[in-house]
């Protein structure tokens, strides 16, 4: 897969930017994701206990990212506001084929949220997915009970389709 494109949209508090999250990111994702530890814990994913397996550094992140990438299966965005690094936006699992499909996951910056980035971002995600990519479906898998990411599948007009209790 090619280098991911940057994608702007003019909002009312910025512009918001969906570019490709590199190395050199480490300093200012790392003081986003510090500040935001209360914010975002409860919801992050973790790894299975006795898995063996650790998480990863944000070196090997990308790494990964970028393995993904050129294997044409995750495209991992950092979410800008006016060129500031606010968040995240992934999408994974892409898969092609007669599916066709993907997964997406997103965090953003407890000081930015409420301002309609996120449903932004993850539209202008989709919006990729579907008219470039021409992806059939994709999913957002979310906790049910964070009412934050509930909102962002109701302002895009995502529907339910079940719940996964053991995910």
């Amino acid at each position: 897969m090619a280098t991911l494109p940057v994608l702007t949209r003019r909002t009312d508090a910025g512009v918001l930017g969906l570019r490709e999250l590199r190395r050199r990111d480490v300093r200012a994702w790392r003081e986003v994701r510090a500040r935001n530890v209360a914010w975002l814990s409860p919801w992050e994913a973790t790894v299975p206990p006795n898995s063996g397996e650790a998480v990863p550094s944000y070196p090997q992140m990308i790494a990964r990212f970028r393995d993904e990438a050129r294997a044409g299966r995750t495209l991992a965005w950092a979410m800008t506001l006016d060129g500031r690094l606010v968040g995240q936006v992934t999408v994974a699992g892409i898969t092609m084929g007669s599916l066709r499909g993907a997964s997406i996951g997103y965090w953003i910056d407890s000081g930015v949220a409420g301002l309609g980035l996120t449903p932004m971002a993850v539209a202008m995600a989709c919006d990729y997915c579907y008219g470039v990519l021409r992806l059939h479906r994709i999913e957002i898998v979310i906790r049910p009970e964070n009412a934050a990411s509930r909102r962002v599948v109701e302002k895009l007009g995502f529907r339910h389709e079940g719940s996964r209790p053991g995910f």
